[in-house]
């Protein structure tokens, strides 16, 4: 996070940025995000330059060379992802309902287990489980010449040409 910051927009978006900070494990210095583009000052980049928490300027900001980020957004539920419990356990593919924002729960991720999608689906009632990690799930890719495409597909490939 070190030479990273976001720039505020207003005094809500200030609030998620600072939480955003909080999040990864960064000491706000007790900062709320109050001072913000929308009120047309300076030290509008909040984030960490040179191990240091503050709201910066731009001037500061490029002199530091510092990536400028937004906030991510927000993931839309239900989703599918990867999900374990533990650092180096099997990650599995399941349906997630929701992450709980409340707090830090241990286990914020609930996600139904494979065996129970259907009774979701069907409307009947079903088990949820907490999870403490997930991510998304990235789309498998490789890369083929137009030579095994076509024998995968059984074409000729002087006709696909």
């Amino acid at each position: 996070m070190n030479n990273t910051v976001i720039k505020v927009l207003n005094k809500e978006h200030g609030k998620e940025v600072i939480s955003f900070f909080k999040d990864k494990g960064v000491d706000t210095l007790g900062m709320k995000g109050m001072v913000t583009a929308q009120d047309n000052l300076a030290h509008i980049y909040y984030g960490v330059i040179a191990g240091k928490f503050n709201n910066w300027t731009l001037y500061e900001v490029k002199v530091h060379d510092c990536e400028i980020i937004e906030l991510p957004k927000e993931l839309e539920f239900p989703r599918r992802m990867l999900i374990w419990n533990n650092i180096g356990d099997t990650k599995y593919d399941r349906l997630v309902l929701c992450k709980l924002n409340i707090g830090k729960p241990d286990r914020p991720y609930i996600f139904v287990h494979k065996d129970e999608e259907s009774k979701l689906k069907s409307g009947k009632e079903y088990l949820t489980f907490q999870s403490k990690y997930a991510e998304e799930i990235k789309p498998i890719t490789e890369e083929m010449t137009l030579e095994q495409v076509c024998r995968e597909l059984g074409r000729d490939i002087k006709i696909v040409k």
